[in-house]
């Protein structure tokens, strides 16, 4: 596919780079999937510009490479990077928007930057809330995290409501 994309097409060779990345980080090359994702990013800056929401995704998946790297600061600099995309469209679903605080939130938190990571897991949980039915696992998520921050403050009351 991506050698019959013709060479001006930039938004689909974008897309079609972005999804190899996306498949290489499923597979959990993540090397390879960071120079697809970063032709992706490339190409998005060059023709489309840095809000154009296809590029959040882009950001997102560079976040969890590092966030699986172990590399807290530049997981963090990407999923701030996805959220201020996000934040600027508000057509964007607002689970998607959820996630995102909750990616950040999970990277304060292995930086132990508890409380941060609270006020940003609270946001995508009030998100959450909204978006979704009530059973949806990723509330079941929202709660653990936030009851994971008051356990290692030791503050088991709040944990356990």
């Amino acid at each position: 596919m991506l050698s019959k994309t013709p060479i001006n097409d930039t938004e689909e060779l974008a897309f079609l780079y972005g999804q190899l990345g996306s498949i290489y980080l499923v597979k959990e090359d993540l090397d390879q999937s960071r120079v697809f994702l970063e032709q992706a990013t490339n190409i998005y800056l060059t023709s489309l510009g840095e809000e154009d929401t296809e590029l959040a995704a882009v950001y997102s998946n560079l976040g969890h490479i590092y966030l699986l790297k172990e590399d807290w600061n530049n997981a963090l600099e990407y999923f701030c990077r996805t959220l201020s995309i996000e934040l600027n469209h508000p057509e964007i679903n607002q689970a998607s928007v959820a996630t995102t605080y909750n990616n950040i939130g999970c990277t304060l938190h292995y930086q132990n930057q508890l409380d941060e990571a609270l006020i940003n897991y609270n946001q995508a949980l009030n998100l959450r809330l909204k978006a979704l039915p009530t059973y949806h696992p990723d509330l079941a998520e929202s709660y653990s995290n936030i009851a994971g921050i008051y356990t290692v403050k030791e503050d088991y009351t709040t944990a356990s409501l």
